[in-house]
């Protein structure tokens, strides 16, 4: 009978009203639309009514989380007697959460907000913090039943009780898997594992705007067809299953990436009530909108003790009638020509802050009709070499000492005046090193005790990467501004710029990676595996035991070069030297320090002025020592 109206609840019923619904204007600033949704039998058409509340009123509803769906997919519901769109994945969210006895009181976007008036549309999308905030619960949707989900569903309890009888995450590292089992875990290969990866594949959990949704709510639940599950109980679990993850054949940690990202975010907002809008910036460039200017607006509100403004005219807030272009370059001019001061109540940023914007903005791949110097949020992969991200930049001080310059031209908002050195230029680059995903990197981490298929992947699947290493290692023999005997390791640290590991205390020692020897034991795992470039077809248990020494150096150095070096290019300079930059990087491109920069830029000359063509590596220059040359001057940079 359940599937009986769960197929009658997909269709539409009757004829809809003649007259379309015309909104009412809001009048005061607090003020919002919430959706009664009318009681009714599964069977019969949706009928609701809107009604005008405060914010200010503490009033008692319930706010909605789902996908829109297609907007071309349109079909209606009742309100107010009159006939309103929406896309039929709202529908069937409406008819999941309506009630045959009582009404039930919502705030929807799709519904509640007049979505044909951009006016309205950009005061609200100020508001969905508090509306989000100040719900009684907000009720995520993932969608109707599907792909085994109330398996995924009916399963979180239970893993739940498991990790219960484990101190911590370290402990359940430290435990072998059959314990768990016995326990009353699934087993390793069992369907459970793959219906939680499928649960976490759905549209929610790429939309940009659940991250803001998510990260104000008081009390979540997530709704998935008739299956139900508190949000905090399914975030704790997953968490912990994705430390986990390489225990577990089905079930793939790394492919849900956002996901962590969407906790970290939460656990910012909900602990310091803010986040620094970089970090929400970075994090959130790899989810979904379909509105590009919801890039940033779904992010304002989360930043919420900074008011991004340089003067009237960059003052960022929700305004659904500006040109895409005209507010990226807005925003990117609002961040890094950013006033801070006590008086305003600022929240300090990193002190590189302006340095990485320019990061962000880096190694695009697309023309986007922007100022090169303007991050293109739409690109969900921008291919910015991102040396400036998170602690890694301390690694370098190419600028040394000096002090970051940076000012806007007047009369002109696509250019901005910077202060550097020129000081050498690309001269031979090499093909773009192959990827490959984090999923693929993931399985590495299962080497031990690892079946057929592992060794079959790493037989088939390195190949693009033994290749790339063998013409970047001709390219940088070559290079004699090192001395020969340290050309080798002068190439191995430059695939992933001179990375450094944070030291771990092993005993009572301190115990650091070493990547150099890694390096070596990453080239001799190759050679086995591609003997004169060639497969070896050697049976596979004999390659295993021929590997195995090399294994875990290979491991190390492969997850470090991949974070560093993958869509990368390796390159030699006119003045002898070997480096890595961004993907769209061309030869004759010049190398500068930017006065106050960790990492060097790569340039390129467009008349008198010149692009921002992104950040790189070069070996040898990354500690203040073009600085100390007195005989380069140090001049305006004009990037436009």
């Amino acid at each position: 009978m359940k599937r009986l109206i769960a197929g009658y609840q997909s269709l539409d019923i009757g004829t809809p009203p003649k007259d379309r619904l015309q909104y009412k204007s809001l009048a005061g600033s607090r003020q919002i639309r919430l959706v009664k949704i009318l009681p009714c039998s599964p069977l019969t058409n949706v009928k609701c009514e809107l009604q005008t509340v405060s914010l200010d009123d503490n009033p008692e509803y319930l706010a909605l989380s789902y996908c829109w769906g297609t907007r071309a997919d349109k079909t209606w519901v009742s309100c107010n007697g009159s006939r309103l769109d929406i896309t039929k994945d709202l529908l069937t969210a409406i008819r999941r959460f309506r009630n045959r006895e009582t009404p039930v009181l919502f705030w929807i976007d799709q519904i509640c907000i007049n979505q044909e008036s951009s006016e309205e549309r950009s005061h609200q999308v100020g508001m969905m913090v508090d509306i989000y905030r100040n719900a009684k619960t907000v009720c995520i949707w993932l969608g109707p039943e599907a792909d085994n989900s109330p398996l995924a569903i009916d399963c979180i309890p239970r893993i739940k009780k498991v990790f219960d009888q484990y101190e911590d995450v370290a402990h359940l590292e430290s435990c072998a898997f059959e314990g768990m089992v016995r326990k009353g875990l699934p087993d390793r290969t069992a369907k459970e594992w793959q219906a939680l990866t499928q649960l976490l594949r759905r549209h929610w959990f790429g939309r940009i705007w659940i991250v803001q949704e998510a990260s104000t709510a008081s009390a979540a639940k997530i709704f998935c067809g008739r299956n139900e599950i508190a949000w905090d109980l399914f975030v704790d679990v997953v968490k912990q299953v994705m430390m986990l993850g390489h225990k577990f054949e089905g079930f793939l940690p790394t492919t849900h990436w956002r996901f962590l990202f969407l906790m970290k975010i939460r656990s910012d907002f909900q602990g310091a009530g803010n986040c620094s809008i970089y970090s929400l910036l970075r994090c959130c460039r790899y989810f979904n909108a379909t509105d590009d200017r919801d890039k940033i607006y779904a992010l304002l509100g989360l930043n919420t003790t900074r008011k991004l403004n340089v003067s009237a005219d960059n003052t960022v807030d929700a305004d659904y009638t500006i040109d895409i272009r005209d507010l990226y370059r807005k925003f990117a001019r609002a961040l890094i020509f950013h006033k801070q001061g006590p008086r305003t109540g600022e929240v300090n940023w990193d002190k590189h802050h302006q340095v990485m914007m320019l990061s962000e903005a880096g190694g695009r791949m697309t023309n986007s009709l922007l100022p090169s110097w303007v991050p293109d949020w739409r690109e969900a992969n921008a291919s910015a070499f991102r040396l400036m991200g998170g602690p890694a930049h301390s690694l370098y001080w190419a600028a040394g000492d000096s002090t970051f310059d940076i000012k806007p031209i007047q009369r002109d908002l696509n250019r901005i005046r910077l202060r550097g050195k020129i000081f050498d230029s690309v001269q031979v680059i090499s093909s773009v090193c192959p990827s490959r995903t984090q999923g693929e990197l993931d399985s590495a981490l299962r080497f031990l005790g690892a079946g057929r298929a592992f060794w079959e992947d790493l037989r088939n699947n390195r190949w693009a990467l033994n290749c790339w290493i063998n013409e970047t290692s001709g390219i940088a023999s070559t290079c004699d501004r090192y001395p020969l005997e340290e050309r080798y390791m002068a190439h191995g640290r430059t695939l992933i710029c001179s990375f450094k590991s944070t030291c771990t205390v092993v005993q009572g020692t301190c115990s650091e990676p070493d990547y150099d020897q890694d390096y070596w034991h990453a080239r001799q795992l190759l050679a086995i595996i591609y003997p004169n470039g060639v497969m070896n077809g050697a049976p596979l248990a004999s390659l295993a035991n021929l590997v195995m020494p090399h294994m875990s150096g290979f491991t190390r150095w492969e997850l470090v070069h991949q974070s560093y070096g993958s869509d990368r290019r390796f390159f030699t300079t006119l003045g002898g030297f070997m480096g890595l930059g961004s993907g769209n990087m061309q030869s004759g491109d010049l190398i500068c320090i930017l006065t106050g920069s960790p990492v060097p830029w790569l340039i390129r000359r467009d008349g008198d002025d010149y692009n921002l063509v992104g950040e790189c590596y070069v070996h040898g220059i990354m500690n203040g020592e073009v600085m100390e040359t007195e005989a380069l001057p140090v001049h305006d940079i004009v990037l436009k």
